[in-house]
């Protein structure tokens, strides 16, 4: 068996000798009750895939460097510290954006200068993100000028008309994205010498509430 660990800027990594490999693929299943005609999967979350790689690097060498399993392990430790993502190569599939969650090895009487590291790495998973702009307007609220009265600012945050009173209430000023943009209220009903005002009337707070509610 053999893994080769690719980083970034093209460098490679590589154990003398694989001992083992750990391929990780897990899926979380929801534990409550999924509801009759749904689609089961929606409710299926895939993990990120994880690999773990044991393996060995000895001094032994053609071109006669000394304390190369040291040396392999500082650079195995150095790409880690890098915090960098990585592709690595194994016999059985090769694996994508993987960030390196730890590094370890053992000593002992029988390793000799040898290094036994062991490499545990997750996928990380890159997504794009899109910005859409907001207009200023929508992001700065009123700002109360001087002698301005909260009636007033009441007014500007809500572009609305009248002054409050009973005799002129606030209304709604027709928006200008809105369906009813060219909306002008009918006339007012003519009055006659004598004549009472008839009841059924379109008043200001009839266009209040219309586009208020």
């Amino acid at each position: 068996m053999g893994a080769t660990i690719i980083t970034g800027s093209g460098d490679t990594w590589d154990f003398d000798i694989v001992t083992g490999e750990g391929h990780q693929h897990d899926a979380e299943w929801p534990t409550s009750p999924v509801e009759d005609g749904a689609d089961v999967s929606d409710h299926c979350h895939l993990s990120p895939e994880e690999l773990t790689l044991d393996g060995l690097v000895t001094d032994d060498n053609e071109e006669g460097e000394l304390d190369r399993a040291k040396a392999a392990y500082e650079a195995l430790l150095d790409i880690r510290n890098a915090r960098e993502l990585v592709t690595v190569v194994t016999d059985l599939r090769v694996y994508e954006s993987m960030g390196i969650l730890s590094v370890s090895t053992s000593v002992g009487k029988d390793t000799g200068k040898a290094v036994n590291p062991s490499v545990t790495l997750r996928q990380i998973r890159i997504v794009n993100s899109v910005s859409i702009p907001v207009p200023p307007d929508v992001l700065s609220p009123p700002v109360r000028s001087s002698g301005q009265s909260t009636v007033e600012l009441e007014k500007q945050a809500l572009d609305m008309e009248g002054d409050g009173t009973e005799a002129n209430p606030f209304a709604l000023s027709p928006p200008s994205w809105g369906p009813n943009a060219d909306y002008t209220p009918p006339p007012e009903p003519e009055i006659g010498a004598g004549a009472e005002a008839s009841s059924g009337g379109y008043s200001e707070q009839d266009e209040f509430e219309e586009y208020f509610w």
